[in-house]
């Protein structure tokens, strides 16, 4: 089988997540990666909450001629922001937020 941007494995809960992804670590014009990523054929989108740019990636997400629903974005939060709630809710109230569903 060979590897490809298209390649994916199944998670525990069944859905799939494609294997290869665009990190946005340090990405300071993460919109326009994340468009130029999502237009070259990747569907795989890793992003954290420590760096800072998730209302840049939610904007890239959005503006993509690529439906949401073939898009994982995948999101790190620090154990510390998790237990204050901030991990829980953040999510929900930025713009990335505003493109999934409760």
């Amino acid at each position: 089988m060979a590897f490809t941007l298209t390649s994916k494995t199944r998670l525990f809960g069944g859905h799939q997540i494609p294997l290869l992804g665009l990190g946005v670590y340090q990405n300071y014009d993460a919109r326009t990666s994340v468009l130029q990523a999502l237009e070259a054929g990747y569907r795989h989108i890793d992003s954290a909450q420590g760096y800072r740019n998730e209302e840049a990636v939610g904007r890239g997400v959005a503006e993509s001629s690529v439906k949401r629903e073939d898009i994982f974005v995948s999101k790190k939060y620090s154990v510390r922001s998790y237990l204050r709630g901030f991990g829980r809710n953040s999510l929900w109230t930025t713009p990335f937020g505003a493109l999934f569903p409760r």
